[in-house]
């Protein structure tokens, strides 16, 4: 008997291990791929212009951009508050700032930006103890938000599109669909006959062991239907705050680059950016937006080298905050220890 114990702790081991080896090895797959993606991008793009570009930058418009970048994520954090108040998870505006702060920092280290909601609920669950409440906050936040991109990304297509017709339609048609997908989501009625015959269909496929625990977590779900509409209303327009103070941000990237593009296309733009940097294909969306920008840009006139240029100033604003999010992180780890 003992032997068998032995055996059976010792394969438990090998098993942990194996997949604590898998998770690094798909993690530097990632990597490898994102830099891959952008040395692709280097080599057909002279460097010599990409750092005349980046030279010739406007510092101080710059520097509003991370004033901007600041803004955002104080409506992000300010949106989180409310989101987190709904199933009653205790959230200060300062907490919630500090959390999103040093998720960035992480996300600087994980594939895509859906890899970065893990890190979220890790925390905040800890924190509070509230594991199923936190992860429906985190699911529904990312809900509204995705719906405030497609949504604002949809009206910037309608209003300027570079390409041909028929490519127009099928994008349009695409992010539509979206768009009524995720709206029908947020706004569908814990009552509706359809919600309940999803709960009744998901439930036939849940273990009898796990019964509870998803009970605990549709009932998170289910608070989200009782939402006011005030509350609903804030917290869609913070959302489109923050999405608008981006936008901005974008803007005010361009000039700082003497790049002249349409406010409506930096809008359909960023959009699309930021829905390809939720693949997770790659670290921090690293090669990935690259080469979205690459694509997209030269449509309105802007040569490759500057539009990768406009690509690293952006992912520079991540950077910054990421940075700030690891020393708060190093400073909360060592604060026990003075």
């Amino acid at each position: 008997m003992p032997a068998q114990r032995f055996h059976h702790a010792a394969s438990a081991d090998e098993y942990e291990a194996v997949l604590e080896a898998r998770k690094y090895l798909i993690l530097g797959f990632k990597w490898a791929l994102g830099l891959v993606i952008l040395a692709y991008i280097l080599h057909s793009v002279k460097l010599a212009n990409v750092f005349a570009a980046m030279a010739g930058t406007d510092l101080r418009l710059v520097s509003v951009g991370l004033v901007l970048a600041l803004l955002g994520r104080i409506l992000l954090a300010w949106q989180t508050t409310i989101v987190f108040a709904i199933p009653s998870v205790p959230l200060t505006l300062a907490r919630a700032f500090s959390v999103n702060l040093t998720t960035g920092f992480y996300s600087l280290m994980l594939p895509g930006d859906l890899s970065t909601g893990a890190v979220r609920w890790y925390k905040l669950s800890r924190a509070t103890g509230q594991r199923a409440e936190v992860l429906a906050a985190i699911v529904f936040q990312r809900l509204v938000n995705t719906f405030c991109i497609l949504l604002v990304g949809l009206l910037g297509l309608l209003i300027e599109f570079p390409l041909e017709q028929g490519h127009m339609l099928f994008v349009v048609a695409l992010l539509l669909a979206g768009v009524v997908t995720v709206l029908a989501f947020i706004c569908s009625n814990q009552r509706s006959r359809g919600f309940e015959s999803l709960r009744a269909l998901i439930w036939q496929w849940i273990p009898y062991g796990l019964g509870a625990r998803v009970e605990k977590v549709w009932a998170a779900v289910i608070s989200y239907r009782r939402i006011s509409r005030s509350q609903l209303m804030l917290i869609f327009m913070l959302a489109v705050g923050d999405t608008f103070v981006n936008i901005l941000l974008f803007k005010t990237t361009a000039a700082a680059m003497n790049l002249i593009i349409p406010l409506a296309a930096i809008i359909w733009i960023r959009s699309m950016v930021l829905l390809i940097q939720l693949i997770p294909a790659s670290v921090s969306g690293l090669g990935l937006r690259e080469g979205a920008l690459v694509a997209i840009m030269p449509y309105y006139g802007v040569a490759p080298a500057n539009a990768l240029s406009f690509s690293l100033i952006i992912f520079g604003y991540t950077l910054f905050f990421g940075a700030l999010g690891g020393m708060l992180e190093a400073w909360k780890s060592l604060r026990p220890m003075e």
